[in-house]
């Protein structure tokens, strides 16, 4: 079987600190992107800011994070220099894109990381999206595959049009939705798991791996 916390098999209910680490980043980065693409772009960007000794991702964001904040200023060029930072330039070297968000969303994770070093491991859903560029479908997908009987659903497209084939499904659109459609998709999602005696995350897990084409890549490698 493949190594938990990833795209081809992301049960990491027992992970360690590092091993949870890289699984939320590996959420944030395969947002609208080819899962197994974004893994070993994910991959190629933490060994580049690895140093010995410090396995945990985040610990090694921290780093650079104090290294970069000395010399981003706060004004209108804040954006244009964060890109240009240690972290900005290990994720263009290992060309993961969406360089902004990303960029951002590790800066954050580095300051939080400084007020205390475990926040992830009690950050709640609602926690989670306060986070810039990591909303409810990542969020979910996070914690469906970390901690046990998670009623959630991550509303990618698969999911989606799996629900929409469902009996009296209405009102599925193609892609992620936000706000209180989210939130109702969801607990639809929920209530056919219960119905076929599945746990969410094994629902998902099932229509993830029968449908998606990035399944179908990495299985073949």
């Amino acid at each position: 079987m493949s190594e938990p916390g990833t795209a081809q098999n992301p049960f990491l209910y027992e992970g360690s600190q590092a091993k949870v680490e890289r699984f939320f980043l590996l959420c944030a980065f395969v947002a609208g992107k080819h899962a197994g693409m974004q893994q070993r772009k994910l991959d190629e960007f933490l060994a580049s800011i690895h140093k010995a000794g410090d396995e945990r991702p985040f610990i090694n964001l921290l780093r650079l994070w104090n290294v970069d904040r000395l010399v981003i200023s706060s004004g209108p060029q804040a954006t244009r220099e964060s890109e240009t930072g240690r972290i900005g330039q290990a994720l263009r070297q290992a060309k993961v894109g969406q360089y902004t968000r990303l960029t951002w969303l590790l800066y954050q994770i580095a300051f939080k990381t400084s007020v205390g070093t475990n926040w992830l491991r009690y950050a709640e859903r609602d926690d989670l999206i306060q986070l810039p560029g990591f909303g409810l479908k990542s969020a979910s997908m996070f914690l469906l595959y970390t901690r046990h009987n998670m009623r959630l659903a991550a509303l990618d497209t698969h999911v989606l049009q799996w629900l929409a084939k469902q009996p009296g499904a209405s009102h599925v659109p193609k892609s992620t939705p936000s706000g209180k459609l989210y939130l109702e998709l969801e607990q639809q999602f929920c209530d056919h798991a219960d119905r076929l005696g599945m746990k969410p995350a094994d629902l998902d897990w099932k229509i993830w791996s029968e449908n998606s084409v990035t399944m179908k890549f990495l299985t073949q490698m």
